[in-house]
Order: structure tokens, then C-alpha cells, then sequence
């Protein structure tokens, strides 16, 4: 079954890749780029995740974490391509949309110092170990730790949440520097939590992070170091989004 799964991906990974090569060839100028990007991105994730599923992997582990950052490109591409169909007139691309993609090549810096050994025991460690569906297939009751769980759906959640603060920019009728600033607090506290979230999946050290005492792998956290850090990430999350609100509320 997982050979079919890694043949279907791989075609249909190179099957895009090839018609995004085709459609740069027959589209008229404004409707290519919009169209590749769609259609090459998703071509690109499939292929990656043939990559992961296959094994190769584990004998290239040092490639493993170099495309994650590309793969945010997944939403920004969706919201080009509804914008396109939708007929918005003068519609641009705004700096704001691509914050996230900024924001997840700093892993890398992390990912590139660590030795061979050390990134293959990082993708082991993610691939090979209680992860949402592994989790679910080993688990006697069918679920997967709770963290996995808490990663996989903050993921999608905040995923579709930049697409919407994207938006927001787009409609606001705030100076840039102001919907700038804004939109980045809260992508900055969406990216925060979710490295909490992943560090608590992989440590596998709490089934709930505001149980006492505090904990963090081995380390016992103080108590102000948690609600201080929740402060902020509700300001800057509420914050930033009620800013953005209150700029597309001025444009009625």
C-alpha cells in the first residue's frame, strides 16, 4: 500500500511539475505566473513528499528541512489564484503575503550547523515516532499523542488564519508600516506557538503544557515564564488582528 502511495505522489508531483512547464508556454503573460506558481507548488510538495515516504531520506537527510520553507508558498499561491478567478481588478501582491515563508527559512540556520548523524536522528525522530498518523496506527485506542494531534491542526488552523490577515491587509486603509507591524505580531506569536507545540510532540514531556510543574524536556519552567509569554501572544495575536480590523472597518 505505501509503495502505491509513494508511486501516485511522484507521478503526480512530476505530472504538475510538467504542466506548469506547459502552461508557461501557452498562457498570456498576466494569467502564467499566477497559473505555474499554483500548479508547480503543488507539484513540488507532492514530490517532496514522495522523497520523505520512499526511504531516500534516510540516506539524503541533510535535503530533508531545505524545501520546508518553500512549502508555505502552498496558501499564497491558493489566495493568487481564487484572487485571479475572481475578477478583482488592480489586485497586487502585497510584501505581508509572504511574512510566513520569511519566518520558516530561520530553522534552517539551525538545520545546516547540525553534523549528518544529528539530521538523521532529527528526521527519524519525526518521521519514525508517534506522529499524528504512525501515532494513530500503533496507538490500542487509534489516537495519536496529544501534541502530534495539537501540531497537526494548530497547522492548518494558522495556515488559513495568515491567508485571512493577508487579506485583512489588502483591505485596510492603514498606512503599510501600521498593517506591516500588525500583521507580523501575529504571525510572529502563531510561529511561537506552533515551535512550542512541536518541541512538546518531540520531547514527548507533557500531555498538557499548563500542567504544574512547567515543563520543557528536563527542564521544570517557571510559572511567570509561561503566563508572561501567554500574555504576549495575546496581545500580539488579538492585538495585531484587531488592528487590521479596525483598517478594513475605517474602509466602509
Amino acid at each position: 500500500m505505501l509503495d502505491i502511495s509513494i508511486s501516485v505522489l511522484g507521478f503526480g508531483g512530476l505530472f504538475c511539475l510538467v504542466w506548469a512547464a506547459g502552461l508557461s508556454l501557452q498562457l498570456p503573460i498576466r494569467t502564467k505566473f499566477i497559473a505555474v506558481y499554483f500548479v508547480g507548488i503543488s507539484g513540488f510538495r507532492l514530490v517532496w513528499e514522495a522523497f520523505t515516504l520512499s526511504g531516500f531520506v534516510y540516506r539524503y537527510p541533510e535535503i530533508y528541512s531545505l524545501p520546508v520553507p518553500f512549502l508555505y508558498l502552498i496558501g499564497h499561491s491558493i489566495l493568487f489564484y481564487y484572487e485571479k478567478l475572481s475578477g478583482v481588478e488592480n489586485w497586487k501582491m502585497s510584501y505581508s503575503h509572504f511574512i510566513p515563508v520569511v519566518i520558516a527559512f530561520l530553522p534552517l540556520f539551525y538545520w545546516i550547523g547540525l553534523n549528518s548523524e544529528q539530521k538523521l536522528l532529527s528526521v527519524q525522530s519525526i518521521l519514525n515516532g508517534n506522529w499524528k498518523y504512525r501515532g494513530m496506527v500503533k496507538s490500542k485506542d487509534a489516537m495519536a499523542p496529544e501534541y502530534v494531534s495539537i501540531l497537526h491542526r494548530a497547522s492548518l488552523l494558522y495556515s488559513f488564519a495568515c491567508i485571512l490577515l493577508a487579506k485583512f491587509v489588502e483591505l485596510s486603509t492603514l498606512s503599510e508600516e501600521i498593517n506591516f507591524y500588525s500583521a507580523l505580531a501575529a504571525i510572529v506569536f502563531f510561529s511561537f506557538a506552533q515551535v512550542t507545540y512541536f518541541l512538546h510532540a518531540l520531547l514527548k514531556d507533557t500531555e498538557n503544557q499548563f500542567a504544574k510543574p512547567y515543563r520543557l524536556g528536563n527542564w521544570i519552567l517557571p510559572s511567570f515564564l509561561i503566563h508572561m509569554s501567554m500574555a504576549l501572544l495575546i496581545l500580539g495575536e488579538l492585538g495585531g488582528f484587531l488592528i487590521l480590523f479596525w483598517g478594513f472597518v475605517r474602509s466602509l
